[in-house]
């Protein structure tokens, strides 16, 4: 513990020590501030009054930043110490494991702002917008195939090894990713922003012919547009046989969830608890 602590509470007190020489307060105000930074507001309320809160809100701004990242590095040092001892070919499969919720974490927030996204269209400046979203999309889903597919592969390999070292946990995780619901659900996703970034390409194109009814490039949008509509309906009904097999998923191994992908649209849940 205390990574950044000290050295943050070295350079306060430093400026504390030097600004009470300056205003010929006690000395004993620098050591003071390095093993209790919380006395610091009640100083600088002391030597500066009025015009203290400004100074105040900063060092509280600085306070909960440090602690936060106090949080974080020990967390991560506390899952470090954990796994450890474990073999390294399994403390590899951990880490494909962190990789997996790490990329989820990410496609999970892209999935919340393609819902916003959807029948887009009002101008080329919008398509545009849509398509660096979509390109990200595609980036990070072919990430998240590939950190799956080797996860998969090593878990495969190591399946011995991860059960006489008490690490069940991976095998399940492997048996979510390798659902065949899963499977199709995370292809149809891919072949949803394939479909929407076609579209996308295609009306930005031929955005003003469109607006004016080209005939000629009003039935290829139409085309585009109806492989779009395909896709995504495909993809929702998979999403939503993926959510029902999650949801039960979960029940029995609710650690698991911050690898998985989201379930918050509530649409398709709307859709799930009606049929």
């Amino acid at each position: 513990m205390f990574f950044i602590y000290f050295p943050c509470a070295l350079v306060a007190s430093i400026l504390i020590y030097v600004d009470s020489n300056r205003r010929k307060m006690p000395i004993w105000w620098g050591p003071l501030a390095f093993f209790a930074p919380m006395v610091i507001p009640l100083y600088l309320i002391k030597t500066r009054r009025k015009k203290s809160i400004l100074p105040i809100v900063i060092f509280l701004s600085v306070f909960i930043l440090v602690g936060v990242g106090e949080g974080f590095l020990f967390s991560r040092f506390k899952e470090k110490k954990v796994y450890e001892n474990h073999s390294p070919v399994v403390q590899e499969v951990i880490r494909m494991a962190n990789d997996i919720r790490s990329v989820v974490k990410k496609v999970n927030n892209i999935v919340g702002e393609l819902e916003d996204k959807r029948g887009v269209g009002a101008s080329p400046e919008n398509i545009e917008e849509t398509q660096v979203l979509i390109r990200s999309a595609r980036a990070q889903m072919e990430q998240y195939t590939r950190v799956v597919g080797n996860f998969n592969a090593a878990s495969n390999e190591y399946h011995d090894r991860l059960l006489s070292e008490n690490l069940g946990w991976i095998l399940y995780l492997q048996h979510y990713y390798k659902e065949k619901i899963v499977v199709k659900y995370l292809k149809s996703f891919v072949q949803y922003l394939q479909a929407f970034a076609a579209m996308l390409e295609y009306t930005k194109a031929h955005f003003y012919e469109i607006q004016g009814k080209d005939a000629k490039a009003r039935r290829n949008y139409d085309s585009y547009y109806l492989n779009y509509v395909r896709a995504l309906e495909r993809h929702e009904r998979l999403n939503v046989a993926r959510m029902r097999f999650q949801h039960n998923f979960l029940k029995q191994h609710p650690k698991l969830e911050r690898y998985l992908p989201s379930t918050f649209n509530r649409e398709l849940i709307d859709i799930w608890q009606k049929s």
